[in-house]
């Protein structure tokens, strides 16, 4: 057992004895939120946010003092509920649907036995299933009608703790009243970063009953934590290899994500795409994620 793994189990038998003093004495301070951390290891921290960046967050604990939490080994990040009613202001909401953008997936993740929803313009709904921390599942259907629209989605991410991480998307698209467009999609994923912070690219195929067609999509995206309950949020993409000359098509978009304690609400602007066409169309987007399982 390395001297890291040594560390966190000493602080989770402590804390764990502590826990009930820690959260009185930290209270005192009304200056400060106060954050119950989950850490992978199982671990429970409960103090508060000094300082944060992409790497770390500096915590002011009671038995540890001050200590710096690597953010990949934060599992949540629980708002105390006496500390809301009396600092709302402050309140801090992380991204919890770091593992996807409006449309495509990231390669960061689900999480665990966790159960999320996801609704497009109310017409479109997703369940997504944390299977294991490496397998997640999900299903994706038409709101009103589920048989005519239904899209079942499968992810692997090889290495979901390395701050690059690697996933496999595979998804298959079935259209009752249209079977020619049914299809499959498999798509390679890398990302840099984490749920808050991260960079991603991708690419993917199309995969139908005629073989693997011609082009190819590829995806660029990124997600930038702005404020405590802000995150921005762009996704691109664009299918190369299909037409001639500059005609490639191409979704950017650009948006926000609010992010609260079980949820999060999407708006964004969808800008199509075509070759060097001039005329700019601009397509609102609405998202609602929701986080099923505590």
């Amino acid at each position: 057992m390395n001297k890291t793994s040594l560390f966190f189990l000493w602080m989770m038998v402590t804390a764990a004895t502590g826990l009930a003093q820690e959260n009185d004495s930290i209270q005192k301070d009304t200056a400060r939120v106060i954050y119950e951390f989950v850490l992978k290891d199982g671990t429970r921290l409960v103090g508060q946010v000094l300082d944060q960046n992409i790497e770390f967050y500096t915590l002011r604990t009671l038995h540890f003092g001050t200590i710096q939490i690597a953010t990949n080994q934060v599992v949540s990040m629980i708002l105390q509920d006496e500390k809301v009613t009396r600092n709302r202001s402050s309140s801090y909401y992380e991204n919890q649907f770091g593992f996807k953008y409006f449309f495509f997936p990231t390669a960061i993740a689900v999480e665990r036995n966790k159960w999320y929803y996801t609704n497009q313009y109310l017409f479109f709904s997703n369940f997504t299933y944390g299977i294991s921390k490496r397998v997640s599942a999900g299903l994706s259907f038409f709101t009103f009608v589920p048989t005519t629209f239904i899209s079942p989605t499968v992810k692997i991410t090889f290495n979901p703790e390395n701050k690059i991480k690697f996933a496999v998307s595979a998804q298959y698209i079935y259209v009752r009243e249209n079977t020619r467009a049914n299809a499959g999609f498999v798509q390679a994923i890398l990302t840099s970063g984490t749920a808050q912070n991260n960079f991603t690219v991708g690419i993917g195929g199309l995969v139908s009953n005629r073989g693997v067609n011609e082009g190819a999509v590829v995806t660029f995206g990124f997600v930038k934590k702005v404020s405590a309950k802000l995150t921005a949020i762009s996704e691109n993409n664009i299918l190369i290899g299909r037409t001639s000359g500059d005609n490639s098509l191409g979704l950017l978009s650009a948006g926000l994500r609010f992010d609260r304690r079980t949820h999060a609400f999407d708006l964004g602007l969808l800008v199509p795409t075509s070759g060097l066409e001039r005329n700019i169309y601009l397509i609102p987007y609405l998202g609602f994620n929701l986080r099923l399982t505590k």
